[in-house]
């Protein structure tokens, strides 16, 4: 397993998966970072044996005052940049790391006998208060915590997304809804590895 860490959440991805953080390479923050209203998912992920290629965005409200939907409506934007990021990474960084990483992403994925392209596959795990959605505030300056039912969410990631990946998943630590990986809150992750070794 390769376990990374994004805010409170840790992410825990099977054998034979690929991983980075985008947004932490050398390439990103040196050089594409520059270019105007480029932003990036927080993971790209991808896994040889089914020829899919992951795109992973993690937002955490559970304390958060801003509203969800931005996220979401960011989404597509970063989906993009970051697509555009690893071409660009795999002709341009001087980072031998960067430069393999970037081919596997997008060039040496094997494709098995009964596939005929790689897959793009794009998440939004998203944890959001459990308080309800207050419609009155959202336009305050600052707003109380609020949450949608998950599924207004799923139904504007798949209008959003439908050119890049027509069935994108909404997830959530309680809900992976069949995401390869497996998600746990870090303070939940703190007290059963404290378990294990007692």
């Amino acid at each position: 397993m390769t376990n990374f860490i994004e805010g409170l959440i840790s992410f825990d991805f099977p054998n034979g998966f690929v991983v980075d953080k985008l947004d932490g390479t050398d390439f990103y923050s040196k050089n594409f970072k520059t270019l105007q209203l480029m932003k990036s998912v927080d993971f790209v992920a991808f896994n040889p044996d089914t020829a899919e290629l992951w795109l992973l965005e993690v937002t955490d409200y559970r304390s958060s005052t801003d509203n969800p939907t931005d996220g979401v409506n960011e989404l597509p934007q970063k989906v993009v940049s970051s697509l555009a990021c690893l071409m660009a990474m795999r002709a341009n960084s001087k980072l031998e790391k960067e430069l393999k990483f970037a081919e596997d992403a997008i060039v040496r994925i094997r494709l098995k006998e009964n596939q005929s392209k790689i897959k793009l596959r794009v998440v939004l795990h998203l944890e959001q208060s459990e308080l309800p959605f207050n419609q009155s505030s959202v336009s305050k300056k600052r707003s109380p915590r609020f949450s949608r039912d998950p599924k207004s969410y799923h139904d504007l990631l798949k209008k959003k997304l439908k050119p890049i990946d027509p069935y994108p998943i909404f997830s959530t630590v309680a809900k992976p809804r069949g995401v390869p990986w497996k998600a746990t809150f870090l303070e939940s992750k703190v007290k059963s590895d404290t378990q294990d070794s007692d």
